[in-house]
């Protein structure tokens, strides 16, 4: 039987090197269904007059690497696209895109626009879910795939294959929205497939040397989960159950271990998470109890004495024990568990955002939030159409077994873990992962977190495992800039206390930065300034604000005349072409970020001249050139 063909494009910005996970995944799904699968890559066309990491360079922000293969022309990319249609004769077109690279991923399909016109374009990705309607207005897209594709994908091809009666859920026409279908479990995944890319995309820069790169995800989602309807928060205007809280702003009693205090902050994005699901019951001494999922976190206490230091351990409802105490409103005695208990119902559960604190008091203890979201507006997307789970992580076994397969097959010399907050888990577990890893797998590794989820525990378990390279996003150094803008409320002192606490370990690590935000201006940029210069990471990007569509502060700059409809996106380095910014000019912006390691590295003595090397002129220009090269001999040599 003829296997039916697909044709992946993955339109990227020119010598990125970062691989696509999503166009890795999906291979391997269609290949495991039968389907035959080849793909054309455009990271090595010169789409552009300066790559992303070259860009990265020349800003200081990457150690200065050679690749070893120069771009191709522009006008060879869209030959060798159409030799490929005319070789491989898809049955399937299909194309993968962010919003940088949708326009890119447009002139592709135009490029074949003539090629048998019966075969289907599909468009997915990110920029899928938030632009269907210029996909669809191109004339050069027939279906789009919004959410996750890895079933869908495979059930649209099949069924397109044996004459489709019925669109799949995720999959939409022009003049219909398919409804969704519900996140895929991460464990049931074939493992992912690397034999579609060459071999040479396996190359990515690491602090000046080129490393064979393999990417592996860990989790997708939100990692928090969530508590029974009836639960009492401990609000400004006293215990009120969660599920009446829906939708409404409120405050609620927090802990600050910075300052051993609690206090009251506001709560965000109160919410139902998801519908009939099973819980246990924490019950304590004094007849006191929480209903929540089996994995909702508690800080388990130990008291500390003369010998012993005072620990805590975030510990799963699931794993709490007769006799543990957790930690409670202080002035009160800290909870001992007496039982946890399976429930026989099952029941709705909910939860909150309390941004840079992350835990909250219920029943007057200690439990977490819903904080950590690596695409809200995905999130938000799953729950307006009642799927509620999208937070999943790969089990521990799963996840080694797929290292362990990637390993052997491809021969990394290093392993990027895939998790928006990797340390988002018990202490316990990343340990339980490390020891493993490191007996297991045994290559050096970099991943990104949190700050607010850093313990001296977990660095030290990682920092056993190999870890060379840590990323954390500081994006705004002002508190109530960040607070009001980015929802983020965790405190400078907060931050800088877990970075050093990442120093101390010694594990090198980057931290994010980005300038150019609504109402952003020079002074409370150079509070994201002055923050780094407080402390000695490894490598410091600054991007500048990109308004992407789905995002809240898209909406904001929007509703605020603050951006055209038609705005293009530079990538991060470039920023926008149509955004407005009220109090500092784009120019400003650009030289402000390619002189921002420099402000952070060099001594007040140099800032006058480093002032001046912001403009872009002859003088300049001269000046940044011989502050880049003293910078590389003092941090690059």
């Amino acid at each position: 039987m003829k296997k039916t063909k697909v044709l992946f494009i993955y339109p990227n910005c020119m010598l990125s090197t970062l691989l696509p996970l999503s166009v890795a995944q999906l291979s391997a799904c269609l290949k495991h269904n039968g389907i035959d699968v080849q793909l054309f890559d455009t990271t090595y066309y010169q789409t552009e007059e300066q790559s992303f990491e070259e860009k990265k360079v020349e800003l200081l922000q990457l150690k200065p690497f050679d690749l070893g293969t120069p771009p191709m022309p522009e006008h060879q990319m869209y030959r060798d696209l159409q030799d490929m249609v005319d070789w491989y004769a898809p049955d399937i077109v299909a194309m993968t895109v962010v919003e940088d690279t949708l326009d890119l991923g447009l002139k592709l399909l135009e490029s074949i626009k003539d090629y048998n016109k019966r075969v289907p374009r599909i468009v997915g990705g990110v920029a899928a879910n938030w632009w269907h309607e210029k996909l669809f207005a191109s004339g050069l897209v027939d279906y789009v795939c919004s959410g996750e594709g890895e079933d869908a994908f495979v059930e649209f091809v099949n069924c397109y294959s044996a004459s489709m009666s019925k669109l799949p859920e995720n999959i939409s026409m022009a003049d219909f929205r398919s409804s969704m279908r519900a996140p895929t479990d991460l464990d049931s995944l074939p493992f992912i497939d690397y034999d579609v890319f060459a071999d040479n995309r396996l190359a990515r820069p690491m602090h000046g040397t080129v490393r064979r790169m393999i990417h592996v995800e860990a989790d997708r989602g939100c990692p928090f989960t969530c508590l029974a309807g009836n639960t009492l928060i401990n609000t400004i205007y006293g215990p009120v159950e969660i599920k009446k809280l829906v939708g409404k702003r409120t405050k609620v009693l927090t802990y600050d271990k910075t300052s051993d205090e609690i206090l009251f902050v506001d709560a965000f994005n109160i919410r139902k998470t998801r519908e009939n699901v099973d819980l246990v019951r924490v019950n304590f001494d004094g007849g006191s109890y929480i209903d929540c999922t089996p994995d909702h976190l508690f800080k388990r206490f130990i008291n500390g004495n003369q010998f012993v230091s005072v620990r805590e351990y975030d510990t799963e409802a699931k794993d709490l024990k007769f006799g543990d105490s957790v930690r409670a409103i202080l002035g009160s005695n800290n909870r001992k568990v007496t039982m946890v208990e399976k429930l026989e119902v099952k029941e709705d559960v909910f939860c909150m955002e309390v941004p840079g604190f992350n835990w909250f008091y219920a029943n007057n203890v200690l439990v977490h939030n819903c904080t950590y979201c690596e695409a809200p507006s995905l999130r938000k997307m799953y729950w307006n159409a009642g799927k509620y789970k999208y937070y999943r992580r790969k089990s521990v076994d799963r996840l080694l077994a797929e290292m362990l397969f990637l390993k052997k097959k491809y021969k990394p010399d290093y392993i990027d873990i895939c998790a928006e907050s990797f340390l988002a888990k018990p202490e316990e577990e990343v340990w339980a992962f490390c020891k493993r890893y490191k007996k297991e797998i045994g290559l050096p590794f970099w991943c990104q977190s949190r700050t607010e989820t850093i313990t001296r525990g977990k660095l030290e378990a990682l920092k056993y495992a190999g870890a060379t390279d840590m990323q954390f996003g500081i994006e705004h150094g002002n508190e109530e800039f960040r607070k009001k803008w980015l929802h983020r409320k965790g405190s400078n002192k907060q931050m800088l206390a877990a970075l050093k606490l990442v120093e101390e370990v010694g594990i090198p690590y980057t931290v994010n930065n980005i300038i150019g935000f609504p109402n952003d201006n020079r002074i409370t940029i150079f509070d994201t300034v002055d923050f780094n210069r407080q402390i000695t990471p490894k490598t410091m990007n600054c991007y500048i604000f990109v308004p992407y569509k789905g995002t809240w502060l898209y909406n904001y700059c929007m509703e605020s005349g603050l951006l055209e409809e038609d705005n293009k996106s530079q990538t991060l380095l470039g920023g926008s072409t149509k955004l407005i910014h009220k109090y500092v000019t784009k120019e400003e912006l650009l030289g402000i970020q390619r002189c921002f390691s420099l402000y952070a590295r060099f001594s007040d003595d140099w800032s006058q001249i480093i002032l001046r090397a912001e403009k872009f002129d002859e003088l300049g220009n001269e000046l940044y050139k011989m502050l880049a090269e003293r910078f590389r001999r003092l941090y690059y040599l």
